[in-house]
């Protein structure tokens, strides 16, 4: 069984697409949850049959530094948000 639960609070963003600029710079907050369970079992000396599960959650937010995304760019037609 395994958790996570990373939360990156200034991921930098800049826009979409080859014309974007320095000037344009956001930032934007990330948390994930996951949570994995498997189960393995050795079937003989030389094979292992196994079978897991994975569940993830992704949230994004408001930045913690510096300009925030959705004050820059429209959270509406920004892919992810």
């Amino acid at each position: 069984m395994n958790r996570g639960h990373p939360d990156l609070t200034s991921l930098r963003f800049f826009g979409l697409g080859p014309t974007t600029s320095s000037s344009n710079r956001t930032t934007y907050r990330l948390e994930d949850r996951t949570f994995e369970m498997g189960l393995n079992a050795w079937k003989s000396r030389f094979a292992e049959l196994g079978a897991g599960v994975q569940w993830l959650t992704t949230e994004p937010g408001h930045g913690a530094s510096g300009v925030s995304l959705d004050n820059q760019f429209d959270p509406l037609t920004t892919p992810g948000f």
